[in-house]
């Protein structure tokens, strides 16, 4: 089953060499990323939905990767049906998974932001963050996917098939947002959610 899932952002920001001139702007987003990276590697010896980047930052060699690609543009009804083809894969896995889900927010928060300004944009990832924060995988799947395309939102697909994985192999997850912020008028969220047991949760 699925026992921790980490929300990060896309890694070509991430990656200092790539981010150039903007590592130093981009450095508690990196640092919250690996934070989520190295907790999905302290508890899951299989990773689902990888960058390899941050796999290597966490000496998470080890782990086994297994890719599941979500075509762009995929409505919430394909995402939520890939997802739970995936929690049904998962099953077959005697050890603890981790999911690991690559997303960015609204490309539209400032002037000199790729998709220029649009204010909705802060309302849109307010409730991407609020979800993450409660690991509320019902408001992810319930985010607007046309509004999300207008907005340029890169991580709706990724999310909603996350959510729709994690909500049919765990009934409750605990939820931690690490970093939620639009440098360059991008969103980016790094989240971690933990199973609860059912022991807990009673």
């Amino acid at each position: 089953m699925i026992v921790r899932v980490a929300m990060v952002p896309h890694p070509p920001l991430l990656v200092p060499e790539i981010a150039a001139g903007a590592a130093v702007e981009t450095a508690a987003l990196r640092e919250a990323s690996l934070v989520a990276a190295g907790a999905l590697a302290q508890r899951c010896p299989r990773w689902v939905l990888i960058a390899g980047w941050l796999r290597g930052q966490v000496g998470a060699a080890h782990v086994s990767v297994a890719v599941c690609p979500v075509p762009p543009g995929s409505s919430t009804a394909q995402c939520r049906r890939i997802g739970n083809e995936l929690a049904q894969r998962l099953r077959r896995y005697g050890d603890p998974v981790g999911l690991l889900v690559l997303g960015d927010g609204a490309a539209t928060h400032t002037l000199r932001a790729p998709g220029y300004l649009d204010c909705r944009a802060h309302r849109l990832d307010e409730t991407v963050a609020e979800a993450l924060a409660a690991a509320n995988a019902t408001a992810l799947l319930d985010l607007d996917a046309a509004l999300a395309g207008e907005l340029l939102v890169a991580g709706r697909e990724a999310w909603q098939v996350g959510a729709a994985a994690a909500q049919s192999l765990a009934p409750v997850y605990q939820g931690e947002l690490l970093y939620s912020a639009a440098p360059y008028g991008v969103a980016y969220h790094v989240a971690l959610w933990d199973a609860v047991s059912p022991a807990s949760v009673t």
